[in-house]
């Protein structure tokens, strides 16, 4: 907890901005984060990102999502973040909107169905998720 009283005081974060580093568990990233000063610049906002690695969390924390389960079904993970899905934009990085779920879409003459298309305003691209379960 010291450490999001100093980043508030630093930063002067207001209760919103804290509660939601808070819930993103940004000192628990950063201990898992291979590049800190980065992933520490992106939350107090002193840069914008200039590389998809920097706008895209990782690891993401979906607390609402069946990934806690060693074998989950697609449909139900999808579900999950389609229900929590504004949680699941602030979750996944800066710069995100819901586009589509379950597009068709034909590639050499085979049809696919792509589980959620997102669009990043930042990266200014399509975002594709295929949410598979482990194998």
């Amino acid at each position: 907890m010291e450490f999001y009283i100093a980043e508030t005081e630093k930063n002067n974060w207001t209760a919103r901005q804290l509660e939601r580093q808070v819930n993103s568990q940004l000192f628990e990233r950063l201990l898992m984060s291979n590049n800190i000063k980065d992933v520490l610049a992106v939350a107090r906002e002193e840069k914008l990102p200039s590389d998809a690695k920097e706008i895209i969390k990782d690891p993401m924390v979906l607390e609402f999502s069946p990934e806690k389960r060693v074998a989950y079904y697609e449909k139900d993970l999808e579900g999950a973040i389609i229900t929590h899905l504004q949680d699941f934009l602030l979750e996944i990085g800066n710069g995100f909107s819901f586009v589509a779920r379950q597009r068709r879409i034909c590639l050499g003459g085979d049809e696919f169905f792509i589980d959620l298309i997102l669009y990043n305003r930042l990266l200014q691209c399509f975002v594709i998720i295929e949410s598979k379960p482990p194998n």
